[in-house]
Formats: C-alpha cells, structure tokens, sequence
C-alpha cells in the first residue's frame, strides 16, 4: 500500500455535535485525503488529457444534433461505400460534421489512408460516438498503431484501450470517473473502494483505511442504491447520515419487527409496480424500433402511390392510418411512464371539430359543436375517455347514443342515451352475473375518472337519461 501525504494531519480527530453533517462531511475529505492509498492517477498526467475526452458521454451517438436518419445513412457509406442520393444533392446545406464523417466513412470502406490534415482540422468526434482517431485506430496494424498513438493521442478517448490512461481508469466504474473527472472529489464504489480526487491526482483508499474515521466523527457513509433512499446529505453517489446509537437500533428493531409484516406487502406490491413499470417502460422503447422501420416502408409506399392499383391504394390508407397510430401510442406511452408529471398528459393543438370527426368516424355517430376553435388539450388521454364512453352507451344503452360538445371556460363533452344509467348495486350485481371476456373487459369507467383527474377535469353522470359527462378547464 502506497503511502499519501500529511496535509492537514493536525485536524481533531473527534466529533463536534455542535457540527452539521455538510461540515464533518468537509472534515472527513481532508483527512482521508491524507490516508495511505492503493491507487493514485497522478495529477499530472490527468492534466495532459482534455477532460471532455475523458468522460463516457462522448462514447455514444450524439442524438443531441444528428437523427437516427444521419446515423443510418452513415451506416449504408460504411457497408456500399456509396454516399446517399439526398447528401449528394444537399452538400452545400449538409452539416460540416456529416460531411467529414462521409469522407470518414467512404476512406475506411476502400482502404485509403487519411492524412495527417485530415486529423488535424474540423470536429473530433464522429456522430455515432467516439473520436475519428479511435474509429482510424481500429484498422490500422500493429506497427501502424505505435506510430498513430504517438502523433494522434491527443484525440483519442477512454473507450480505446491503447489509450495511456485506460488501465488506470479500468478499475473504476464508468459512473466514477464521471463524477470524478466533473469536479466531484469522492466516489464509493460497491466493493467499499473510495475513489477521491485530491491535489496529488485521484487515488482510491480501501474500506479497512478509511472507516476508522467514521466512528471519531460520529457520521456514516455508504453508496446511494435508490433515490429514494432517505440522506441527511448526499454528495456525488454517497449517503451521509448521523451515526445512530444502540438504543436508537433497539426502538428501531421492535418497530420493524412490529410493522414487518405490512411492511413486507407493501414492499411485494411496489416491486410488482415497478416490475411492470419496467416491462411498459421497455416495451415502449422497443417498439421505436419496429415503428421507425415500419415509417420508412409507409414513405417508399407512398412515393410509389401513384403506381399502385386501386385496392393496394386503399390498403396503403389503412397501413398509413395504422403506423401513425403505433408511433402516436409509443410517443405517449413514453410520457405517461415519464416520473415528469407534466410529460405524462403532453398536449397537443389542433381543431376540436377534426378531433372530434377522428374520434367519431369509426362509430359512425354525429356531434353537436357549439363554437369550434383551436385548443392545446392533451387529445390522445381524451379520446381514450371518449371513445370508452361511447361503447359504453353503445354496448350497455338504449337508443340512439348522441354526443354534444360546448366550450366556454372549460371543455364540456357529454355522451347520452335513451336508457337509465344502474345503480352501484346493480352495477355490482350487473358485473358478477357477466362472463369474463374480450367484450366487457374495457378500461372502466372508474378508470375514466381517474384519468380525469390527473388531467385536471372531472367526470360525472346523471342516471334518467344517462348522461355521461368530461369536463376540463381551458
């Protein structure tokens, strides 16, 4: 174990109740700073490395500035060796960035060599991620590396393993170096290694080395796991609480033990919450995919439409009608997973008498429309509670169902029928006598509340007729 130095070793060693935990926290960095250490990356040689080359962002595609559109057609240079018709024709608005990765990519494809001009002018990084002089690197011979690292290491990042920092910073996780490298001065990994970054450079300390300090000044430290996870104070990825005494423990242990049972169903409950947040939230990412894909054949389509027969034109609507659909539902899907509460319900502009005719087509019904004008209104969540509403009166009705919409200072949309709308117990009765299928398994019009709500408006009903109402404020 290497030894570090003895700056500001005439620091107490005992803790002052008087003192915040921001204040023992500041205390328990300058004496740790000066613990013998396993690892240390002298400052010197981070200070050769621009940092913004260091850090693991700049590994990925840069989707901040260039579409998944640029990317792919990156892609066909790199397999063709053939630039796409629509940038030959664009060169003097394309962006001076894709152009260089273009001449990048057609040099790689067929073999060239690049020159030392070519490095040494324009952006460093490629748009898919990483350097120019990492991607180069990669196709060059052994020999040809040695000479390549020399001139070029300048430009290259962390994700090549030729780089001279690269070993060093192996043993860190991609998190820590981050934090480390953006001015954080600590990182605790899992395995208890604290990873500080001092004057001298960044050295990491072993658990058995700096614990010791905890019990003097009467704090505790251990990783951030969650974020809910209750801190008096947080820094970088730490945890620092007040250390607890024994009798704190023993109340504590009788009330868990007490609550434990609750406790743990409660706990059941929200990890299967979150379990199934997780499937949407991943289902939703995946289906961007299949999405795009399916976008790109809907444009060929369509840019052969005039060629297509009559039938094939008409199928090309419903393939049209249903890819819009699909990519609307993922986009919103994705803000309703949001933990944003305002990207969960993101609204729209639009007329509402074209909102109304798309929500209407399929069921074949009119509307009534006081004044038509064009409102911000989350349309896809509102059309969910409509369309629920008419199959309702549809389904369960009597009559004609007819729908007459107002606008004032709120949105008023009402959904009526001849029939009588059931009591609590005979909803109650109503739903045991059915059988459970796909024809009375909608969302429910608890379900149409509830989604109300969170939207700001408010459904309710009137039994004789049926009238079923939403109403959202403007």
């Amino acid at each position: 174990m290497l030894g570090g130095g003895s700056l500001l070793s005439s620091l107490p060693l005992y803790a002052d109740e008087s003192l915040n935990i921001p204040t023992q926290w500041k205390i328990f960095l300058q004496q740790a700073s000066s613990l013998p250490y396993e690892q240390r990356i002298p400052l010197e040689e981070l200070n050769q490395y621009p940092t913004s080359l260091l850090l693991s962002k700049n590994q990925y595609p840069n989707f901040e500035h260039y579409s998944w559109g640029d990317l792919s057609a990156l892609k066909t240079i790199q397999q063709h060796c053939t630039v796409p018709t629509a940038w030959q024709i664009n060169t003097v608005t394309l962006d001076s960035n894709l152009d260089k990765a273009s001449q990048f990519e057609l040099a790689l494809c067929r073999h060239e060599p690049l020159s030392h001009a070519w490095f040494s002018h324009g952006k460093l990084f490629h748009p898919a991620g990483g350097t120019y002089a990492d991607r180069y690197l990669k196709t060059l011979s052994t020999s040809e590396k040695a000479t390549f690292i020399k001139q070029y290491v300048m430009q290259l990042t962390l994700a090549t393993p030729e780089h001279p920092l690269f070993a060093a910073f192996s043993l860190i996780s991609t998190q820590g170096r981050d934090a480390l490298l953006s001015q954080y001065r600590a990182y605790l990994m899992p395995n208890g290694i604290l990873w500080l970054n001092t004057q001298f450079g960044i050295i990491s300390i072993t658990p058995e080395t700096w614990r010791p300090l905890l019990k003097a000044l009467n704090i505790s430290i251990e990783p951030k796991i969650k974020n809910t996870q209750s801190c008096s104070f947080e820094y970088s990825n730490l945890c620092i609480q007040p250390a607890s005494n024994s009798n704190q423990w023993i109340i504590m242990s009788l009330a868990i033990l007490f609550l434990s049972s609750v406790f743990i169903a409660i706990r059941q409950r929200r990890i299967e919450a979150q379990e199934r947040k997780f499937i949407l939230q991943f289902l939703t990412h995946e289906l961007r995919t299949p999405i795009t894909s399916l976008g790109l054949t809907v444009e060929q389509f369509r840019q052969q439409f005039d060629f297509l027969n009559e039938d094939t034109q008409e199928s090309f609507w419903r393939l049209l009608a249903d890819q819009q659909r699909l990519s609307q539902l993922a986009e919103t899907s994705k803000g309703f997973l949001s933990v944003d509460p305002n990207a969960q319900f993101q609204p729209q502009t639009a007329y509402l008498s074209d909102w109304l005719d798309h929500c209407l087509e399929k069921h074949h019904l009119t509307y009534q429309l006081d004044h038509d004008q064009e409102l911000t209104l989350p349309y896809y969540w509102l059309g969910i509670c409509l369309d629920n509403l008419i199959k309702n009166a549809l389904q369960h009705g009597k009559g004609n169902a007819r729908i007459s919409v107002s606008v004032a200072s709120q949105l008023r949309i009402e959904v009526r029928d001849e029939g009588e709308y059931p009591n609590v117990f005979q909803r109650f009765f109503k739903s045991n006598a059915q059988p459970k299928s796909h024809h009375n398994m909608g969302i429910g019009l608890t379900v149409v509340a509830q989604l109300m709500k969170k939207m700001g408006g408010k459904y309710y009903y009137y039994r004789h007729p049926t009238r079923c109402i939403l109403e959202l404020p403007l």
